[in-house]
């Protein structure tokens, strides 16, 4: 995640999922595995909010995102904790900027220490390019924008329930996943990915 993204499309589909899992009483834990903005034109998919239809997808969350959406290159997703989008989640917001192995995982320590200690029942990992499988072995130049892979547990599990994962990039996920077709197949011992049809992916994993 990065805070040029907030508001962005994408975030309208997962912060609509994560509010719908609130409103069945799971207490949601976010780790927004926070990276540098890059000064790129990524995250300017905001004119959805100009348009009606897309409203009525989840009308109060559409309202709360303008304001912030309007900050510009201010918005953070500090407006999205501050403004209770998720509402009673638990967030950890550190910058992720290493790819040191020892430092990552000092850094992932302290995300558990915060959303375990916040008894949280499902966490929702954000990381720029979902999961890469293989970044513990190749020390990826650029894992700080990846969650370690599903199954290699290079991230550890946050929690012993839960933990979701959001894929936006067209491209294979790697460490495997779950395929839930509808929320009734969540089981609360999984961890999943989620890929989200607002930018533009096929399907739900």
């Amino acid at each position: 995640m990065k805070n040029q993204y907030v508001g962005d499309i994408g975030d309208y589909g997962k912060y609509g999922l994560l509010r719908f899992l609130s409103g069945k009483g799971i207490k949601i834990g976010i780790n927004w595995y926070l990276t540098e903005n890059d000064g790129t034109n990524d995250g300017k998919f905001t004119d959805y909010l100009t348009k009606k239809d897309d409203r009525l997808y989840d009308d109060q969350l559409f309202d709360l995102l303008i304001p912030i959406v309007n900050k510009g290159k201010k918005k953070s997703v500090i407006d999205v904790e501050k403004r209770q989008i998720i509402p009673k989640a638990v967030f950890f917001n550190e910058l992720l900027n290493t790819t040191d192995l020892s430092e990552r995982n000092a850094w992932h320590e302290r995300a558990k220490e915060k959303l375990i200690n916040g008894n949280t029942e499902l966490v929702f990992a954000d990381p720029d390019n979902g999961t890469l499988a293989d970044y513990k072995k190749a020390g990826h130049r650029n894992g700080a924008k990846y969650a370690g892979g599903i199954n290699d547990n290079a991230d550890g599990n946050l929690v012993s329930n839960v933990t979701i994962t959001v894929n936006h990039a067209k491209e294979e996920v790697g460490g495997g996943g779950v395929r839930v077709d509808s929320m009734d197949d969540l089981s609360l011992s999984e961890k999943i990915i989620v890929r989200d049809n607002t930018s533009g992916c096929n399907d739900i994993k």
